[in-house]
């Protein structure tokens, strides 16, 4: 790794990506290529104990040198796996790919026939004759670090979150293959969104408030009499989670008369009922400020889409949605996933843009933001 500062990164030391080298393994049709917006997302690593991730992580991947040796097994029987497929050094950067898969998993395949009166659905295998090794990949993400910046694209079924945890795994391993016999040293990586520079000019100003948001969700709940025929049970719909069961607590506790079970006729949407606790600090002299606080919440809601909005003595109003460093990029796919040399290209295109606008800070101390 050069140790040149932040700002020394040029287009030149970011792009010189091997396009053979990162798209290894991954074979794309010409013909089926477009181009479509891909969200990439800065998280700002924290707990490499003095060293940067992009150090640690490193040195892990050269003591684990292939896939088979750093695959993490979930679950009881173990088919639920996660692993670094593979990783390049480019120049400043760490670029890689993440997956996660259950062993075994058939595939689903419906055929949606024009005007049918039914859509028959087919499970297919990923092993053929001679293939026993192919498995189903579930969830892909992508990632570039640069000591301890990340720049990720992540899919529902495989998020910032999960690279995190198995981060930690990896690194924690690392750590027992050179313990001697001892106890191996944890190591917890945390993920966090940083506080942007439009922030950063508030964090001296104290907090007066923060109101938090969620939606209440409903399941669907049947009859239960027994003189009901299972044809005719009437369905009805009732509140349902821990925001619910939260809300509830509070109206107890306020000894508002709220019924055991609470039927509803239709479901409630995400945005149909819709959950604010507001707290609020009267304190006039108040130490708590907006560059604590916000600190605070973006690491604890790094990996939610929770909203949220924070209140400040003047009267600023900051949204969570402000505290999400993302940004769209078009890339090239190949049926909707990802051309490997192209998504890296917009990673550290990515990383170069965070650095002009000192997003990235020069300098940086590990684990906060200036």
């Amino acid at each position: 790794m050069c140790g040149l500062p932040l700002k020394a990164i040029t287009a030149s030391a970011l792009c010189g990506i091997d396009a053979a080298k990162s798209a290894k393994g991954v074979n794309t049709d010409q013909n089926n290529m477009t181009k479509q917006q891909k969200t990439l997302v800065y998280k700002l690593a924290t707990g490499g104990g003095g060293q940067t991730l992009q150090a640690i992580l490193g040195k892990a991947l050269r003591h684990h040198s292939k896939p088979d040796k750093r695959v993490e097994n979930l679950g009881a029987d173990g088919a639920e796996v996660r692993f670094i497929a593979y990783t390049r050094n480019n120049h400043q950067a760490l670029i890689g790919v993440f997956h996660k898969l259950t062993k075994g998993r058939a595939q689903e395949v419906i055929e949606m026939i024009k005007d049918g009166d039914e859509w028959p659905v087919h499970l297919v295998t990923a092993k053929a004759a001679g293939k026993e090794a192919r498995e189903f990949i579930e969830g892909t993400l992508f990632f570039g670090i640069w000591k301890n910046h990340v720049v990720v694209h992540q899919t529902s079924s495989c998020r910032a979150d999960a690279f995190q945890e198995h981060l930690s795994w990896l690194l924690t391993r690392e750590n027992a293959d050179a313990t001697d016999g001892g106890v191996p040293k944890a190591v917890l990586i945390g993920l966090g969104d940083p506080v942007p520079p439009s922030v950063r000019k508030k964090s001296k100003v104290p907090v007066r408030g923060i109101t938090f948001g969620g939606c209440v969700a409903t399941k669907v709940v049947r009859s239960s009499s027994k003189d009901v025929a299972v044809g005719d049970a009437k369905v009805s719909f009732q509140p349902t989670g821990r925001i619910w069961k939260a809300l509830k607590e509070i109206l107890v506790e306020l000894k508002a008369d709220v019924p055991e079970e609470l039927l509803l006729d239709e479901s409630l949407g995400p945005d149909d009922l819709k959950v604010f606790l507001k707290l609020s600090c009267s304190k006039k002299k108040a130490e708590t400020t907006a560059g604590q606080l916000l600190g605070v919440l973006g690491h604890s809601l790094s990996h939610s889409d929770s909203e949220y909005t924070v209140k400040l003595a003047d009267n600023t109003e900051i949204k969570g949605d402000i505290m999400k460093v993302r940004k769209n990029f078009g890339v090239e796919c190949v049926d909707h996933h990802p051309v490997h040399e192209n998504i890296f290209r917009c990673i550290i295109e990515y990383m170069r843009a965070l650095v002009e606008d000192e997003t990235i800070v020069e300098d940086e101390p590990f684990g906060s933001a200036k």
